[in-house]
């Protein structure tokens, strides 16, 4: 009797190996197709080529990197002064002083700003202030400085973060995270509280 269409038909016979073999049970259309079907073939692969790395994107990869190292260094000692109150002693005051300006240095290079005029240094002491000057503690005192510049240190690391991951795989800078999203908005929430 014929088998209803679309019921699996037995093939019996076929050993590993061997070209399958035409039963009594499949018609001539799928004889046809048994022995036509091709073998299953693994799945190619396909290799992603990534441009060649150029001197400037290098440059930019190292330059990313020493700020972030930076970066991260003058964080480390801003978070060992964290309940030091008033005035800074003299050696932590010129090592935070020295990270600022380390990094202020390392963003001119990294904006191409070339000899600094007065508008640079505004532009830069936006960016990040120094808050062991007496102007950058009236407000809140030194823990409120030392949380303003936290905040300035990520924003910075954020744009850095967007900077390298344009640049390729294979030079792109690991950077250091100072700031989770809780941390980042409890200091933004400290900050707002004593503006007001």
């Amino acid at each position: 009797p014929p088998v209803p269409q679309g019921v699996p038909r037995p093939i019996f016979g076929n050993l590993p190996g061997q070209t399958p073999q035409a039963t009594a049970a499949q018609t001539p259309t799928e004889q046809a197709q048994t022995a036509q079907a091709p073998s299953p073939q693994p799945p190619q692969t396909q290799r992603i080529v990534e441009a060649p790395v150029t001197q400037e994107q290098r440059t930019r990869a190292d330059s990313i990197s020493t700020i972030g190292t930076s970066i991260a260094a003058l964080a480390s000692g801003l978070n060992s002064l964290s309940g030091v109150q008033g005035v800074l002693p003299g050696e932590a005051k010129t090592k935070i002083q020295s990270g600022v300006n380390a990094i202020r240095l390392q963003l001119k290079e990294a904006y191409k700003l070339g000899a600094l005029s007065g508008s640079d240094y505004d532009a830069l002491d936006a960016l990040l202030k120094d808050p062991t000057t007496f102007g950058s503690a009236i407000i809140g005192g030194p823990a409120s400085a030392r949380a303003r510049t936290l905040t300035q240190l990520q924003e910075i690391l954020n744009q850095l973060s967007s900077s390298a991951a344009r640049l390729p795989q294979s030079v792109r800078p690991e950077l250091p995270t100072l700031l989770s999203a809780d941390q980042s908005k409890a200091l933004n929430d400290y900050l707002n509280a004593i503006n007001k």
